[in-house]
């Protein structure tokens, strides 16, 4: 008898010790209250802005550059969050020909230059697919600033160029996949992309792949 109380009490203090294991395993599954912190580098490639009158043929693009983003994240109602960051997408170059027969551009190069950085605020949406693996989807707002360098030939004007940049707002939308066994860091893999204007009015894609490293608090 007591050999099988003793069983049962070795028994009931395994299977709270697993119990307490395992909560301790999946505590990142509870993302109330939990802040985090981090940066990102960041692969860009841009859409062209160019302003085509009908006589624009891209011979070389520069459409993509390194970039960086620095965030803050609070978590609520265990896999929602809120996402604070700052982005700086860098710039891509874009050198077109005109044959000139178009209403705009006369016959000659035409080059446009763009930068684009921003303000993003993103509601997070939490999917654990194992102990040490999540997917991480936001939706949100970028308020960002695009500069416009642009140099060609003008059927009226001649030799033109035009420096501006404008200053909008355009949802923004990402998808990353983080692994959490380096706890408490969090390392993640995305994919972002929103529209953005030029100053002519037009609006052009830019897609971002990025590396994340964030900091649990």
């Amino acid at each position: 008898m007591k050999t099988i109380r003793a069983v049962l009490a070795a028994l009931a203090l395994f299977t709270t010790g697993a119990a307490g294991a395992d909560c301790d395993e999946h505590s990142h599954l509870n993302w109330n209250a939990q802040w985090d912190a981090g940066a990102a580098v960041m692969y860009d490639r841009f859409g062209d802005p160019s302003l085509d009158d009908g006589s624009l043929t891209t011979t070389r693009e520069d459409e993509a550059d390194i970039g960086y983003r620095v965030f803050v994240g609070v978590g609520f109602l265990q896999y929602f969050g809120i996402e604070l960051g700052h982005a700086d997408y860098g710039e891509a170059r874009f050198d077109s020909q005109s044959d000139g027969s178009g209403s705009l551009w006369a016959a000659g190069p035409v080059t446009t230059t763009v930068s684009v950085e921003g303000t993003d605020l993103s509601v997070l949406g939490r999917v654990p697919i194992s102990s040490q693996l999540n997917l991480v989807l936001s939706l949100g707002v970028l308020n960002y600033k695009a500069g416009n360098v642009v140099a060609g030939t003008t059927q009226i004007t001649g030799p033109d160029g035009v420096t501006d940049s404008i200053r909008d707002r355009s949802p923004i939308y990402s998808a990353r996949l983080e692994y959490l066994g380096l706890s408490p860091l969090r390392v993640g893999v995305s994919y972002g992309r929103t529209e953005t204007n030029s100053i002519f009015g037009s609006e052009f894609p830019l897609e971002s792949l990025a590396l994340s490293l964030a900091y649990l608090f």
